[in-house]
């Protein structure tokens, strides 16, 4: 059994270089600083997201430890409230499963 984190996100236009380096940017210090990053995948996002969207991702959760598991999932909502915030104009879904977060006081929550 496997559980993942989802994350998309549609906007009106297509990302402009500037926003696809800021992404990049906060993916790269995120993934830099995941302290289980060569235990666990990285944060990424689809070369091609699905038709409505400009960003699209998934990423496995290291399930076989419950501590490793809540860092995680805490250190990846971090990053994606990072990414949602550098693209004004966004609409973003983010969901453990069939379990969405919740977009509380400017950050992801579970």
């Amino acid at each position: 059994m496997s559980v993942s984190i989802y994350y998309m996100a549609s906007k009106n236009s297509a990302l402009t270089s500037n926003e696809r380096e800021k992404i990049k940017s906060i993916l790269d210090r995120f993934n830099n600083y995941y302290a289980y990053k060569n235990e666990a995948e990285e944060l990424s996002f689809y070369s091609q997201p699905s038709p409505g969207y400009a960003l699209e991702g998934a990423t496995k959760l290291p399930i076989h430890d419950e501590d490793m598991l809540i860092e995680t999932v805490e250190h990846w909502l971090l990053a994606l409230t990072e990414v949602k915030l550098a693209l004004p104009g966004t609409n973003w879904t983010v969901s453990i499963d069939a379990d969405e977060a919740s977009w509380v006081n400017n950050c992801w929550e579970m």
